[in-house]
């Protein structure tokens, strides 16, 4: 199977494992990805300086083009014998030569270019953070309701043993116990409350939402079907990536907006070099007048008449000046050049991270959910050992304390498979459908 299909598959896959859900990870995620762009002050910043740029094309064009300009003056003069005057002229420059004005035109649509493309590049990049902010916020979530599940059945423990103690049947000790297990999930559930509230006042800073507005809409969550729906659709993409380095198409990686944008930096340093050299060489433009001043003869430029010339420049020694300038440039273009290398290889290694954990998870949760298949067993088990008097009251603690572990460990995994499928996305999706 191609590349390209491969990656298609992979895109559908996010989609596909949720698509059976009321509240799928794609539409919550795509809501707080579009709030975030619609919101954003300095993205919106980023999209007038676009706008700028496109004004300065037309700007720089029309320094190729003719130029006319009128200059009139009616004075009048208290001398020994006042008189008034009128002077007028017409004036027409065109330029015939002039590379430099040619390459700028060039340069100003290059720099377009990449205004543009920097702005696509933080437009990704902050879908990246929503989403990242949204994963980290399901998985803190997700140690609540495990400190939650905890708390509920040690309490019922705790109401139990406190009613054998009071028969004789147990020691203090075993309360005891108890109770410091209680004291401390109960400390660890206020640390993860505290980390959700952090992650519901980041994820309303980047979408613009207010917290208030975030809690009323539905978050998907982990469950059993997802969690199936998941194991086989990784499974088919599994047996079509088994090279992780080979699934990340170089094509793709070649086209983020990022690199698109280094690009055109490139390109623009190149442009100004060639600028700079057509500044300081040969120009030559056509230039006309028509005058027209009268004064009745009291003044001494009085004339009519018309003029029309050639202009030409050239420099004849400029002591180094205009090498200097280029090697400026050149200096900034290679280190453009280096910038462009550092990101691609950062994110070839992003996009063979997700890969990675991608291959690693498509194992690890089939064996996730054996063994919360496992110890759900476990727990029937003693439980009915609990009424046998082959197992005590602690050790049903214990068992329960696996079967939540487990479940937590089982839905963290699936999260961590939508927050690689985001970087993922963040490297590889396409934005040929972005609005500009």
């Amino acid at each position: 199977m191609k590349i390209q299909g491969m990656i298609g598959l992979l895109l559908w896959t996010l989609a596909g494992w949720t698509q059976a859900a009321e509240n799928t990870l794609p539409q919550v995620l795509l809501h707080l990805q579009q709030q975030a762009i619609k919101h954003a002050p300095s993205l919106q910043a980023q999209w007038l300086q676009v706008a700028q740029a496109k004004q300065k094309v037309a700007l720089v064009k029309s320094l190729r083009k003719p130029k006319v300009r009128f200059k009139s003056e009616l004075s009048y003069a208290w001398m020994a014998q006042d008189f008034a005057r009128t002077a007028n002229q017409l004036e027409v420059h065109y330029p015939l030569y002039a590379p430099d004005l040619k390459v700028g035109e060039q340069e100003a649509q290059t720099a377009q270019q990449f205004q543009r493309w920097q702005a696509l590049a933080s437009q990704r990049q902050l879908k990246k953070q929503v989403g990242l902010a949204l994963i980290q916020l399901l998985k803190q979530q997700e140690q609540v309701r495990y400190a939650q599940r905890q708390l509920l059945a040690m309490n019922q423990i705790l109401k139990q043993l406190q009613g054998r103690y009071q028969l004789g049947m147990i020691q203090l000790n075993d309360i005891a116990d108890v109770q410091s297990r209680i004291a401390l999930m109960q400390a660890k559930k206020l640390l993860a409350q505290q980390q959700v509230q952090e992650l519901w006042q980041k994820l309303s800073s980047l979408s613009g939402l207010s917290v208030k507005q975030l809690l009323k809409m539905p978050l998907p969550l982990a469950n059993q079907k997802r969690i199936e729906q998941t194991v086989k659709l990784l499974k088919r993409w599994q047996k079509r990536c088994q090279n992780p380095q080979s699934c990340v198409p170089e094509s793709a990686i070649l086209q983020h907006p990022l690199l698109q944008a280094l690009q055109q930096k490139q390109q623009q340093f190149r442009q100004q070099a060639q600028k700079v050299k057509a500044r300081y060489g040969m120009k030559l433009q056509a230039v006309g007048s028509y005058i027209y001043n009268d004064s009745g003869r009291h003044f001494y430029d009085d004339m009519q008449g018309a003029k029309a010339a050639l202009q030409f420049t050239v420099p004849l020694y400029l002591s180094g000046e205009e090498d200097s300038a280029v090697s400026e440039v050149r200096a900034k273009q290679q280190q453009s050049q280096w910038q462009w290398q550092q990101q691609r290889r950062n994110l070839q290694s992003q996009a063979q991270t997700a890969a990675q954990g991608l291959q690693f998870l498509a194992k690890q949760l089939p064996v996730f959910q054996s063994a919360l298949q496992a110890s759900e067993q476990a727990l029937k088990a003693t439980q009915a050992g609990l009424k046998t008097g082959e197992r005590n009251i602690l050790d049903v603690l214990n068992a329960q304390r696996d079967v939540d572990l487990m479940r937590k460990t089982r839905n963290t995994a699936l999260y961590e498979v939508w927050r690689y499928q985001v970087l993922w996305q963040f490297v590889l999706s396409n934005d040929k459908n972005e609005s500009f």
